[in-house]
């Protein structure tokens, strides 16, 4: 089975307040799925009912080929989760907070180390959890959400509290994960250039709607892109440009802007300047980052850019 979690038609309500309206997912095996959206957009509800925390006002949720609301207990022996902080109890180190999960799910001692190591928290073994790092204390939440050894992993901003190099080795461990065992993760995160390094798909939400699902690169591609192009004469070659059809803007005392992502067109451009006797020092064509992707559609759907 390729398809480990759908969506249909996914609402929840707050009283009268929708916070997720018609939300249709899809997570293959080995993805690392991204989903993004700004603060109150409808994330934290969206992951508690991909759980079972909260009952959909309509619409399904399916894992594994099975009904959440049939099978809720069946699910979740076969997912692993980190939402918002982990609990941890402060008073007893990693490996004691990892033995009272490990309990419920039969995990022997080596189990336990193993994860520790893969969160490099085998050296913090006899620390009390109270005197841990907001970061180290993530990293342990997300060691008892593997302890199991899941098919599923949900993250809900695990970044959260990591300095630079632990974002890099969870970044690391996501793409081993899903690359040697076959682990789906579905991972929610206001990180995006670190997001646009890790997940190979993404979804954007606003307003408690879908408004993107799909690859990464088709996202950067649906938001068009910029030829850039240094010479020597601006006005002449624009006026050139312009005389085959080709609108461009003048940037600066030598570049010119086309707004396009057509290889083939960029081609054409700047042959067109070579043979009008322009000088073209150099040629660029960039694709809008998955952060400038997103804003424009934030821009475009609420009318205002996310805090």
């Amino acid at each position: 089975m390729n398809t480990i979690l759908t969506t249909r038609g996914l609402c929840f309500s707050y009283g009268k307040a929708a916070a997720v309206s018609g939300l249709d997912l899809t997570l293959q095996r080995g993805d690392i799925f991204g989903f993004v959206g700004p603060n109150g957009a409808g994330k934290t509800t969206t992951i508690k009912l991909l759980l079972g925390l909260l009952t959909p006002t309509s619409g399904t949720v399916e894992a594994f080929g099975l009904g959440m609301h049939r099978d809720r207990l069946t699910i979740l022996r076969r997912i692993g989760a980190l939402v918002e902080t982990p609990s941890l109890y402060g008073h007893l180190t990693a490996d004691e907070n990892l033995r009272i999960q490990a309990m419920a799910h039969g995990v022997d001692a080596r189990r336990r180390m193993e994860v520790l190591e893969l969160v490099a928290l085998q050296q913090a073994l006899g620390k009390k959890v109270r005197h841990f790092s907001l970061g180290m204390k993530q990293r342990l939440g997300v060691a008892m959400a593997l302890l199991h050894r899941p098919e599923l992993l949900v993250l809900d901003e695990p970044s959260n509290g990591l300095d630079p190099e632990g974002i890099q080795d969870l970044r690391r461990l996501l793409k081993r994960l899903a690359a040697d065992q076959g682990l789906t993760v579905f991972l929610s995160s206001h990180i995006l250039a670190e997001l646009e390094q890790t997940a190979t798909k993404v979804a954007v939400i606003t307003g408690g709607s879908l408004r993107y699902h799909g690859t990464i690169e088709a996202l950067r591609a649906s938001q068009g892109g910029r030829l850039r192009i240094s010479v020597d004469r601006v006005d002449d070659a624009r006026a050139l440009l312009r005389q085959q059809g080709h609108e461009v803007a003048v940037e600066g005392a030598d570049t010119l802007v086309a707004g396009t992502s057509d290889r083939e067109r960029s081609a054409r451009i700047t042959a067109a300047l070579v043979g009008g006797g322009i000088k073209v020092y150099q040629a660029v064509l960039e694709q809008p980052n998955l952060e400038e992707a997103f804003l424009e559609i934030v821009r475009r759907h609420d009318g205002s850019v996310a805090s």
